[in-house]
């Protein structure tokens, strides 16, 4: 996987990420394909994953402040033509206070 550039945000009651695709995803299977980590443990965070076209919003539930993150954005997301990513990608993120 490819880095992304670190995220760090402040502490908020949810927040939304917001990744944009070059051509439209197909939904199906997203949520296994599409997901955030706690870095500490590597346990999946509960998101709720929206998909409107080449654009998909991620929210999660409330992020402790101090912790790291990892969104994750795996090769096997499929676009409308059911083609896989040609590469994943994954970025760290920090809440601070």
């Amino acid at each position: 996987y490819n880095t992304w550039n670190n995220i760090v945000y402040k502490e908020s009651k949810d927040k939304t990420f917001t990744v944009k695709f070059n051509k439209n995803i197909n939904s199906n299977d997203i949520s296994k394909n599409l997901y955030l980590l706690d870095v500490d443990n590597f346990e999946k965070i509960h998101v709720t994953i929206n998909v409107k076209g080449k654009t998909a919003y991620i929210t999660a539930d409330k992020l402790s402040p101090g912790k790291k993150y990892i969104l994750v954005v795996s090769d096997q997301i499929k676009d409308n033509r059911n083609k896989d990513l040609k590469q994943g990608l994954k970025t760290f993120i920090q809440v601070v206070e």
